[in-house]
């Protein structure tokens, strides 16, 4: 995954989660140390397969992210 090769780079301040795509609920963010010491990794965000965040989902990270919390994603599209 694009993404862990990016782990390499980060702080290790940070503790980076896992988004679960279609079945996520966002629970963890009540258990983490708070949003400046967390990570939110979305494999991708798209509708293609089970594993990637679409829709409420998305809106739900987005909304995580005006908390504070940080996010690495992938994004599939066929345009820009």
């Amino acid at each position: 995954m694009l993404l862990t090769s990016a782990l390499d780079f980060m702080s290790l301040a940070y503790r980076p989660v896992l988004t679960r795509g279609r079945d996520e609920n966002f629970s963890f963010l009540d258990r983490t140390e708070g949003p400046y010491a967390t990570y939110v990794l979305a494999p991708e965000l798209s509708d293609h397969t089970p594993a990637y965040l679409w829709g409420d989902k998305v809106r739900t990270l987005f909304d995580a992210l005006d908390r504070g919390y940080s996010t690495m994603a992938t994004i599939h599209a066929d345009t820009p």
